[in-house]
């Protein structure tokens, strides 16, 4: 009992030790046996020595339940599948790839990710420089003309050293938060080396294509349909490779290119496949290639990973690995990891030039399936949204609580609401913010003075704090508040530049920011969206009678409700009815209103309308018109609610709405005279169908679930740890 207890005290002191211990013993000698190093013969066994370790580890696991049903049944199978690849396809470092691979669960990728790195890029960094010092031999190989130079830098092989290099940059790019342009740097000189040097095009290209999407690809080109084939593709690579090798036939020219372009290795693949049989568990395979190469037998060295590993270990094995990598993808998806994303995918593409995709010793993704996730490796987060919300029916407070509403129900995540709607509680809010557990502030901006002073406190705390921040602009009048007053400028200056993400509506509002030097990469244009039920059909369309003319905002003097009033007094005797809906804020403004119209036939009033009955009045509208003069006036939902059911507009030009507008059925009214608005709707009745509204195409670029999965990414990539 007393042995029992002491084990029961010292495993899990050591837990992740029994992996991290032969996981490094393992990684680094056979590094040493792939170099030129002089290494007695014992090595190789000496390395899987504490592979015991793992063992006691997996049973550990076992015995304290440390482990879920589903994830013992994949180790269980994956073991079952490796000891038959041994015994039946005499493949022994599969067993050992398993064992590292089972042994691994519980512990976080992460951490792997940096043993594997902060232990391999040194001593292929040294033994790089002895090979230039002639401390080891830095072998020389030539191309099949004799003549181009191929040097190996200590490693058996030069495509062995710069697959290294292309793992360990890939890992570095991953792992690392250095500025762009050092990563580019970096990049960009290894893969000079690569190319000038070993002579390795495609670990060249690969190289630079990751270079190129670490810099380029954002979370929102992660989405929709891409998002869900991206965990295939470890399955299509491998299909793919089999069946360019499997077809290839020298004599189509297409095929003849490409393999000239891969080096040979589609005829290589091919001979392979017409060579040996795919096996369920594998098989011995001979390969002759120049890192041991026999000139008395042909070349037939399988580059391609893929290949290999069905020809080698057999399909069981090979398609369970390609799920599980596949699985990884996924998991790097749902926990908005896109980085992480990338680098699975891109090695994955790798895998289809070289051999190296399959051995930990390269790429330590080959053993990750069992690890912790992203999601895994961090206490349940929170998001605050801090904005006016209770207005929930217009404007602001349904793009808010649209938000609210699509987080709660898509997020695994906490989200919690301040409403700062009511400045009397002002003070109560800052110390609300600043003892949230909310790892991330979702804010909407003022575009107001006194409102800009409210929402630096809040920024201010939330910043102090340690909070992380999400600002969403939907107002036009930000900047002109900020250049108001000097002390504002350098306030502003000091929170922005300090905030995470800054989402707008449109690329003109950048234009607000240019005295606040933020960089260009917190940007993020989203529009608003719009509900899938509001877009009208052509059926529906063709119901319209042609005269109906609606102001459709909240009744404030700003917004032009009176311009249209003038308007449709001036038309009392066209044949067009005007709509007026809206909310008074001003009750003697409401009831001077209802005293004009009182005698106007052509008018009606009829406040606010929501949902249902909102939906089926949009789609009677035939001209939607917003003379607004709102300052804050950015990108009004009513308007394009309008559009989306085939609306004629005429709006004056302010925010971004020029860059949202269907041109061919809008016209800009500012300072234009009743007289001239008038002729504008009589020369445009009727005179578009419904192709002309472009209403798919809106549907595309307003779509209620893209809109919010994009403005989901910007937070909670900030919560998963991406800036």
């Amino acid at each position: 009992m007393g042995i029992v207890n002491r084990i029961n005290n010292i495993i899990p002191q050591w837990y992740e030790r029994l992996f991290f211990i032969p996981f490094i013993v393992f990684v680094t000698l056979n590094l040493l046996l792939i170099s030129n190093l002089s290494l007695p013969a014992w090595i190789a066994p000496l390395s899987k020595v504490p592979m015991l370790l793992l063992v006691i580890k997996i049973v550990w696991d076992i015995y304290v339940k440390n482990i879920s049903k589903t994830k013992l049944i994949v180790s269980v199978f994956l073991l079952l599948v490796s000891m038959l690849v041994v015994l039946l396809g005499g493949q022994k470092f599969v067993l050992y790839y398993s064992l590292l691979t089972i042994g691994a669960h519980g512990i976080e990728l992460r951490k792997i990710l940096k043993v594997w790195f902060y232990q391999l890029a040194p001593i292929v960094f040294i033994i790089f420089v002895f090979s230039l010092l002639g401390i080891i031999e830095n072998e020389v190989h030539y191309r099949e003309n004799g003549i181009t130079i191929r040097y190996a830098f200590g490693i058996g092989y030069p495509t062995d050293f710069s697959g290294l290099i292309f793992y360990i940059y890939g890992i570095f790019s991953y792992l690392l938060p250095i500025k762009q342009w050092k990563k580019i740097v970096l990049g960009v000189s290894l893969a000079a080396l690569v190319f000038f040097f070993v002579d390795a095009r495609l670990d060249t290209i690969l190289i630079l294509v990751l270079l190129g999407a670490m810099v380029v690809v954002k979370p929102k080109h992660f989405n929709g349909k891409i998002a869900n084939l991206l965990p295939f593709l470890p399955l299509i690579y491998l299909i793919v490779s089999l069946l360019m090798a499997y077809c290839y036939n020298s004599e189509i020219q297409l095929y003849a290119i490409l393999d000239k372009v891969l080096s040979g290795r589609l005829q290589l693949g091919h001979n392979s496949l017409m060579t040996y049989p795919i096996k369920a568990f594998g098989q011995i395979v001979e390969m002759n290639g120049y890192g041991n190469f026999s000139p008395n037998l042909p070349y037939s060295f399988i580059d391609n990973a893929y290949i290999q590993m069905v020809l080698r270990f057999g399909w069981v094995y090979s398609l369970t690995m390609a799920i599980f990598q596949g699985s990884l993808i996924y998991r790097a998806i749902i926990a908005r990891d896109v980085k992480l994303a990338l680098l699975l995918l891109i090695f994955g593409l790798h895998g289809m030039v070289a051999h190296h995709f399959f051995n930990p010793i390269y790429n330590p993704f080959w053993i990750g399936v069992l690890c912790k996730d992203r999601r895994q490796e961090q206490e349940l987060s929170e998001i605050m949204i801090v904005s006016q919300v209770k207005d929930k029916g217009n404007g602001l407070g349904k793009a808010v609580n649209d938000v609210i509403s699509f987080l709660r129900a898509k997020a695994n995540v906490e989200v919690s609401v301040l409403d700062i709607t009511d400045n009397k509680y002002y003070l109560l809010n800052l110390i609300r913010v600043f003892f949230s557990n909310a790892s991330v502030i979702y804010f909407t901006p003022a575009g107001s003075l006194w409102g800009n002073v409210r929402d630096s406190g809040y920024l201010f705390i939330a910043l102090i704090s340690g909070k992380k921040i999400v600002t969403h602009f939907h107002n036009s009048n930000f900047g002109n508040v900020v250049v108001s007053k000097r002390w504002l400028l350098w306030l502003n200056r000091f929170i922005y530049q300090r905030v995470s993400r800054i989402i707008l509506l449109g690329e003109k509002q950048k234009e607000m920011f240019e005295l606040l030097y933020i960089d260009d990469n917190k940007f993020n244009n989203i529009p608003n969206p719009i509900n899938d039920e509001l877009f009208i059909s052509e059926e529906e369309f063709d119901l319209k009678k042609g005269n109906k003319v609606v102001y459709f905002s909240n009744m404030i003097k700003d917004k032009g409700y009176l311009e249209v009033l003038d308007l449709a007094k001036y038309m009392k005797d066209d044949p067009f009815a005007f709509y007026f809906c809206g909310k008074f804020y001003d009750d003697e403004a409401k009831q001077q209103f209802m005293q004009q119209i009182r005698e106007l036939k052509n008018v009606h009033y009829i406040g606010g309308v929501y949902n249902a009955e909102k939906m089926r009045f949009l789609k009677t509208v035939d001209y939607f018109i917003l003379p607004t003069q709102y300052k804050d006036e950015t990108l009004p939902i009513s308007m394009l609610e309008a559009m989306a059911n085939g609306a004629f507009i005429l709006i004056n030009n302010r925010g971004v709405i020029s860059e949202y507008v269907n041109h061919k059925t809008t016209r800009f009214i500012d300072n234009i005279p009743s007289s001239d608005i008038r002729k504008l709707i009589i020369e445009n009745y009727r005179k578009y169908e419904y192709r002309d509204f472009e209403i798919d195409k809106m549907k595309k670029a307003h779509d209620f679930y893209t809109i919010h999965q994009l403005i989901e990414n910007n937070i909670l990539e900030l919560i998963w740890g991406q800036e």
